[in-house]
């Protein structure tokens, strides 16, 4: 037993050939060889090593070592486990100089991880990370980088991906909006989700899309840019080489021709224009084939025929329509003009600008001599002389049903209405925009906007309404009672007029009297002329306004 301090001035060596040695450290040695230094403590208590240690072989660890930073180094089952302690801690791996850490097992990874610099694959591949990005790098030359989701899932990417060189995809690439692109017996297939989705080729800034080959699309094929086309290399669409147009085509704009000429269509017209000025328009058909228009034709300009054939029929001359013509201005003719109808040639109506009977001017015959059935517009009068068949009618007719009938005892004009246009205003019997000499019969109703009746007071309006008016108890002596009638168009100063309308009188000592109080609005007033009081009965009333 040693109560105090002590001190050793040389080594302490135990029974088993174990020595303790001081020189300034403490050297606990174990006697022969491979043998193990037991440091044991009593009942919970524990080894604890205060300073640093310095190991100079190998050393074994059975249980968990504790470091100072609270974290714990372990082995269990030929495993190594570094735990750091405490939350979201990180373990770090540190090398000296240019050492590097090597793990020749496989390493497996629980949670994210952080390389700070790359990671060196088994196969000489690497995977780094750079500004956000993600470098993966296969060994050697020409590697193959693989990506391989298990069972049946795909490798997504999420990101753009840039690619460098040239790639080969053994399958469809699936696009991040549900389209396809795919490739097989050398064609290319790009292939839009859903339907009636479009597909789009979008080249950057004032690139443009090139088809170097032959473009064959089962589907429509729509170019939405808008760019007009000013020459043979601009526009939304340029091809270097014809196009040929199997189908129907629809042109939007006008088609330049190279001549400098422009084929145009707006609101269902057709445009056909020349280029330069005073340059002709030609429609030049095959052998002896012809020009046919089998619809209308309109020119803002002249139309000159050079053929100089004469017409024998309807269906020779230099100009042959298969129906009839409009024109609309003064026409000219150099010889006769001859009108034959098709349903018989008894029947011609001549045009002849040669004198008949020596009078100038264009007559109407059946192709015999004149007779008294002619009609001559006289060019040497100065009025128009229509003949008709002596004590006959001349009849217009109009839509080949309805007509006005000139015959000796008047003008009929046969289910039309008699129209006169002018506005001249009447002031008396003998003016006006129609006059007559003696009376005017009308069968039906006539609408006037004023009327005189001889020298009388000019009457603009009779307007007439009737109402059921029933009157409270009148005072007598001169008691009143006032009502009101609703008459469109009536005015204060305007001239009314009220009568009973349905067969009964008023009671007696009433008296009526009716005037225009305010536009629109008849007041009726009923006054009681007797001593006493009278409650009147209700009655239907006529009030009649005239405007002057």
């Amino acid at each position: 037993g040693l109560a105090g301090d002590q001190y050793l001035g040389g080594s302490l060596n135990f029974s088993g050939n174990g020595v303790l040695t001081s020189g300034g450290s403490l050297s606990l040695t174990a006697g022969g060889t491979n043998q193990n230094i037991t440091l044991t403590p009593s009942g919970s208590g524990s080894v604890t090593l205060a300073g640093p240690v310095s190991v100079a072989g190998n050393q074994t660890v059975s249980g968990l070592l504790t470091l100072s930073g609270g974290a714990s180094i372990a082995g269990n089952t030929g495993a190594l486990t570094l735990a750091a302690t405490g939350t979201n801690q990180n373990i770090t791996l540190t090398p000296s100089g240019t050492g590097s850490i090597v793990m020749t097992g496989p390493v497996t990874f629980s949670g994210n991880q952080t390389f700070a610099g790359a990671l060196a694959l088994s196969g000489g591949g690497s995977l780094a990370g750079t500004a956000g990005s993600v470098d993966v790098t296969a060994g050697g030359t020409n590697r193959n980088i693989t990506l391989t989701p298990s069972g049946t899932g795909g490798v997504a990417v999420t990101g753009p991906l840039s690619v460098t060189g040239n790639q080969t995809l053994a399958g469809a690439l699936a696009l991040s909006g549900g389209g396809t692109l795919g490739g097989a017996s050398g064609a290319l297939t790009l292939a839009a989700a859903g339907t009636n989705q479009n597909v789009t080729l979008a080249p950057s800034g004032s690139g443009s899309v090139a088809l170097s080959g032959p473009v064959i699309a089962t589907g429509a094929l729509a170019v939405s840019a808008t760019a007009p086309s000013t020459s043979t290399s601009t526009g939304a669409l340029v091809v270097a080489g014809g196009f040929g147009l199997a189908g129907n085509q629809f042109l939007g704009g006008s088609l330049n021709l190279p001549g400098g000429g422009s084929l145009t269509g707006a609101t269902g017209s057709l445009t056909l224009t020349a280029g330069g000025t005073n340059q002709n328009i030609a429609l030049t058909p095959s052998g002896t084939g012809g020009v046919v228009f089998t619809g209308p034709l309109t020119t803002t300009g002249q139309v000159t025929l050079t053929s100089t054939t004469d017409s024998s029929s309807t269906g020779t001359g230099a100009l042959v329509l298969s129906g009839g013509a409009a024109i609309q201005k003064k026409t000219s003719f150099g010889d006769d003009l001859v009108l034959t109808p098709t349903t018989s040639t008894a029947a011609t109506v001549r045009l002849s600008g040669t004198a008949v009977a020596n009078t100038p001017g264009v007559w109407f015959r059946d192709g015999g001599s004149p007779t008294a059935a002619n009609a001559a517009l006289s060019g040497t009068a100065n009025s128009t002389i229509v003949n008709g068949p002596a004590g006959g009618s001349l009849n217009l007719r109009l839509a080949n049903t309805t007509y006005v009938q000139l015959n000796p005892t008047g003008l009929i004009v046969q289910t039309l209405p008699l129209k006169v246009n002018t506005t001249t205003a009447s002031t008396s019997s003998t003016t006006g925009s129609a006059t007559f000499a003696g009376g005017v019969g009308v069968a039906g109703r006539a609408s006037v906007g004023a009327l005189n009746v001889g020298t009388g007071t000019t009457i603009n309006g009779i307007i007439s309404t009737t109402a059921a008016l029933a009157f409270p108890s009148v005072g007598g002596n001169g008691g009143t009672q006032n009502l009101t009638v609703t008459v469109n168009g009536a005015a204060v100063g305007d001239d009314v007029n009220i009568v009973e309308a349905d067969g009964n009188f008023i009671s007696a000592g009433l008296v009526l009297r009716a005037i225009v109080t305010s536009a629109n609005t008849v007041t009726v007033r009923a006054t009681n002329v007797t001593s006493a009081a009278i409650t009147p009965a209700s009655g239907t009333f006529r009030v009649t306004v005239t405007r002057f």
